[in-house]
């Protein structure tokens, strides 16, 4: 999946503004204030939509927080390339979900296309809205990582259903026992057995590196005495 181009109608502060990608890395150097986190944004918008919660502040309803300063249509658009084709999302938000709008077309005929849905991050992704926001998007204010059902289910290969998700908490419970097993408390695991004779086979290795080094010495006075013996009898 490649993103080729981006146009903003109204999103936060950004206005009637174009951005197209090149391949690659594409770094946005901009001072403070200028809408890089709102660019962002727009971009996790037009692949997840806009949630709606009636929460006031602005850090957790970024629908109240992007709605345009400026007023007019509020969303834009994305062309983007997936599976060999070119597409176009169209969205528009308004102040509750319901008034939002969602159009997608293939770039080759000019027609609206099936192929993907309002939940068009899912389906190219196959992430949730939250498990893309802890890895692929994030905001300079906020580098916490953590995970999440569906980004581990993704990790693991494991499909997101609850047939699996419920082997992967008995594997998780699994797993979790053994390391009580072997990190018991006051080094009675197995973990604490193994690092006692681990102590003690050092230090009988120690040992007998001391022992193999004073024989050497030994072994070196006796061959010197059998030099001064040989020279005495000749």
């Amino acid at each position: 999946m490649r993103i080729r181009k981006l146009h903003i109608i109204n999103f936060g502060k950004l206005q009637d503004f174009t951005f197209c990608p090149t391949e690659g890395l594409n770094l946005v150097c901009e001072r403070n204030g200028w809408g890089k986190s709102t660019l962002a944004a727009f971009i996790r918008a037009m692949f997840y939509g806009l949630d709606y919660t009636t929460k006031r502040a602005l850090k957790e309803n970024d629908r109240k927080h992007y709605t345009p300063w400026q007023g007019g249509t509020f969303g834009g658009s994305m062309e983007f390339e997936a599976a060999g084709k070119e597409y176009r999302v169209e969205r528009s938000f308004g102040a509750k979900d319901k008034e939002d709008s969602f159009a997608l077309y293939d770039l080759a005929t000019g027609m609206e296309s099936t192929d993907y849905t309002e939940r068009l991050g899912e389906e190219l992704f196959h992430l949730d809205r939250e498990a893309f926001t802890r890895t692929a998007f994030f905001v300079q204010q906020d580098f916490a990582a953590a995970l999440n059902d569906s980004l581990t289910a993704s990790l693991t290969h494991v499909e997101e259903d609850a047939g699996d998700m419920g082997n992967y908490e008995k594997a998780a419970a699994s797993l979790e026992e053994r390391m009580k097993y072997f990190r018991k408390t006051g080094n009675r695991g197995r973990l604490g057995q193994l690092e006692e004779e681990r102590r003690l086979v050092r230090q009988e290795l120690a040992s007998c590196r001391e022992r193999e080094t004073a024989a050497g010495d030994w072994q070196a006075k006796l061959d010197e005495k059998e030099v001064h013996y040989y020279y005495f009898l000749v």
